[in-house]
């Protein structure tokens, strides 16, 4: 018989708990915590984008760099929303630095 490791603070399997730890790069962590701040879904950011859901989500995950034209209308968007949000906080997001 085996025995599957568990978290020792949850009791949660080990391999379980893995699936649902955030892959998201510094940049997806940052563009994900600005949707959730201006209560908006990733599709409407696509549609205001225009683009796919599924492209944004790459972004986030780090399968897909954001190009200068992307982070300008990220920027346009959040600001749009009502948020101070500058192309440079974006960029430097992109390769894991704090402003």
């Amino acid at each position: 018989m085996t025995t599957k490791q568990s978290d020792q603070n949850t009791g949660i399997p080990a391999d379980l708990l893995a699936r649902f730890k955030s892959p998201l790069t510094h940049y997806g962590v940052l563009v994900r915590a600005l949707r959730i701040v201006a209560d908006t879904t990733l599709q409407e950011m696509a549609t205001y984008m225009d683009t796919t859901p599924a492209t944004l989500s790459g972004m986030e995950f780090g399968y897909r760099e954001p190009s200068y034209m992307d982070l300008c209308a990220m920027r346009d968007f959040f600001q749009a929303k009502g948020l101070d949000v500058s192309f440079g906080l974006l960029s430097q997001s992109l390769h894991g630095r704090q402003s």
